[in-house]
């Protein structure tokens, strides 16, 4: 026994009452089986994570390839307008492509009670910047939620979902592409950036990253989201700019 819980007298008297001397015993799955103490049982899962950690660094592996999380964590971000999914959503009409979007949408990367691999989640997104504000920091934020993933709300317009924290950008080494650069095209000219959104996963924690599609890392380090989670903060207003919003990629 280790952790918390397994240094608990209480606990390791009743396991052993139950599988050593009562009626466990008669199980003949169960005869031979005996509860142990380690000698620091708190500090026993603080070395296991150290040791984990060693592992993948010095050879490349993990001891658990896949992790099952008890939360569900996303992105807000835009989603192109569809008339049968976003029915009472918010949306609003962007001139510069001629198409309405949804906003405020959850885009959830880990569902609560799904299995995902260590080696992370890795989705496309894109932005829009004006030309000459390529190096603006721009901020996205990441939600969490704790309802089953059967109720799990597309949008923060919805119960269910709480700011966790922001992830800080800029965007000028993201490969971009100017459009309405044309002079048939009637709307007004913008830099649209492609690159991905990263959920990397620690042993205990999780970091959202923003990379370019050359490899490189765009986003600043924000503090890890661990089991002890912030206050949860009002929904963000930043959607009401219209050049400062991620786009899901379709």
């Amino acid at each position: 026994m280790s952790g918390g819980l397994g240094s608990s007298p209480y606990v390791r008297k009743r396991l052993k009452s139950r599988y050593e001397t009562g009626l466990g015993v008669s199980r003949l799955n169960s005869q031979e089986m005996r509860i142990v103490l380690v000698a620091e049982p708190q500090l026993a899962v603080v070395q296991g994570l150290v040791m984990d950690r060693i592992q993948a660094i010095g050879r490349g592996s993990v001891v658990f390839k896949e992790r099952c999380c008890r939360l569900s964590y996303g992105m807000i971000c835009r989603e192109l307008y569809d008339e049968a999914r976003h029915i009472g959503e918010e949306v609003m009409h962007d001139p510069r492509d001629r198409q309405k979007w949804a906003v405020n949408q959850i885009d959830w990367f880990v569902v609560q009670g799904e299995t995902i691999s260590t080696d992370g989640i890795t989705k496309p997104y894109k932005m829009k910047i004006r030309p000459g504000e390529e190096s603006r920091p721009w901020r996205t934020h990441v939600v969490m939620s704790t309802v089953s993933r059967e109720h799990l709300p597309r949008s923060m317009k919805h119960d269910g979902a709480k700011t966790l924290c922001a992830v800080e950008s800029v965007l000028n080494e993201v490969e971009m592409k100017v459009k309405n650069r044309h002079w048939y095209n009637r709307g007004e000219r913008y830099l649209r950036a492609e690159f991905d959104v990263k959920v990397i996963l620690g042993a205990a924690d999780l970091k959202f990253q923003l990379w370019s599609k050359g490899g490189k890392v765009c986003s600043k380090d924000h503090d890890a989201i661990e089991i002890k989670w912030d206050p949860p903060r009002e929904t963000p207003d930043g959607d009401a700019d219209n050049m400062a919003a991620m786009y899901k990629d379709q």
